[in-house]
């Protein structure tokens, strides 16, 4: 038999072999708080956009069925240095029209940037999906137009998450023009 052809019978066993409640169908929930991890990459570094690596913390809620707010803060210090980079983001946004298991998800948001002695404010839109392709797995990728200060950027966005209980784990990566950002989280659901 082809390699093709084993990989194939063995998923078809695992799907079989799990527990009817693990491919139960579940939306992606819109009310959690959130906690991680992330390095960022420059390509070209260059003083104040230099490999970075730092914490962020992150809250979402929904209001309603189809709108939710949310907010971030993120700190990072550029690797070597004490330069410290802090953005503060609070937005809101539209989910929903993929059906019970998918979201589109449409966000505005306000960010407030600090890299070192420099402050600037801006704004973002971004359009993406949320799916939860089975009970314990979502997936999620965006695009996002930000302008902040001088900068304006597009920035292309995955993430997976493992979902047990109320607790998620996840992995993310951000990549614009300049840096790749990779990040490690820990997410807490709180509504349904």
């Amino acid at each position: 038999m082809k390699q093709s052809t084993w990989l194939v019978a063995l998923a078809a066993l695992l799907m079989f072999a799990l527990p009817q409640s693990v491919l139960a169908q579940a939306k992606p929930i819109y009310s959690y708080v959130e906690a991680g991890y992330n390095e960022v990459d420059v390509d070209k570094p260059s003083g104040i956009l230099d490999d970075s690596s730092g914490e962020f913390a992150g809250i979402s809620f929904s209001i309603g069925k189809k709108y939710h707010g949310f907010g971030r803060y993120i700190s990072n210090t550029i690797d070597d240095s004490d330069i410290d980079l802090k953005d503060t983001i609070v937005g809101v946004g539209w989910h929903g029209g993929l059906g019970e298991k998918a979201d589109l998800v449409m966000e505005v948001a306000w960010i407030d940037q600090e890299r070192g002695d420099f402050d600037e404010d801006g704004y973002f839109g971004r359009v993406g999906f949320r799916w939860r392709l089975i009970k314990l797995v979502e997936v999620g990728g965006w695009i996002r137009y930000q302008d902040v200060g001088v900068v304006e950027d597009e920035v292309y966005e995955l993430n997976a998450m493992v979902h047990l209980w109320r607790l998620a784990i996840g992995l993310g990566l951000e990549s614009q023009d300049e840096n790749d950002t990779y990040n490690a989280f820990a997410r807490f659901n709180f509504g349904g």
